[in-house]
């Protein structure tokens, strides 16, 4: 056995057994803390931020007026009986969201 490696998250000093892969942490907690340290420095020094919803809708090519106008049509010719009344409430919900 032989100790010259160091937990990653606390430095203590971990033991090798030959024949099986060295250690990085002492422990699971050790693990877990290190792993939410290093998200928490990622997701800091990124952006994430989303683009305005208006700008996001003009990017699919399409006015918005014009899209619920699509969408009506569609409604228009789909019946109300099986899958059909499924496909309207999905249809009516994203007008609603549209408008």
């Amino acid at each position: 056995m032989i100790g010259d490696k160091e937990c990653l998250n606390c430095g203590k000093d971990l033991v090798h057994i030959a024949g099986k892969r060295g250690k990085i942490f002492c422990n699971a907690t050790c693990r877990s803390n290190y792993w939410q340290k290093q998200d928490r420095k990622n997701k800091a020094g990124k952006a994430t931020a989303k683009p305005p919803l208006a700008t996001h809708r003009s990017a699919e090519g399409k006015d918005i007026d014009a899209r619920i106008k699509d969408l009506e049509a569609e409604l228009a010719t789909i019946p109300d009986v099986g899958l059909g009344k499924k496909r309207r409430g999905f249809i009516i919900e994203k007008i609603k969201q549209l408008k």
